[in-house]
């Protein structure tokens, strides 16, 4: 990938930050993971693996977090459906 899309990468996470859940994942957690990515790169045309891969759209696309939601608990899970044995 280029340098303009790792350098929006950056800016989009940290405009994104402030409205991230911080009590799920912490700000140095998600700082470090960032990092981790940047200095790892991202994957381009010569890895093997993506070689096949069109990452044009990926390159486009805007980078916004999916709203948080809390997990359910086993008790809300599927509390309109229940199992009922011999049924």
């Amino acid at each position: 990938m280029s340098a303009s899309f790792t350098e929006r990468l950056q800016r989009e996470h940290a405009e994104a930050l402030p409205g991230l859940p911080h009590a799920v994942v912490d700000d140095v957690r998600r700082a470090a993971a960032l990092q981790r990515l940047l200095d790892a790169g991202l994957p381009g045309l010569r890895d093997d693996a993506w070689r096949y891969a069109d990452l044009r759209s990926l390159g486009r696309a805007r980078l916004v977090p999916t709203p948080y939601r809390p997990a359910a608990t086993a008790g809300q899970a599927g509390a309109g459906a229940r199992y009922q044995p011999g049924a």
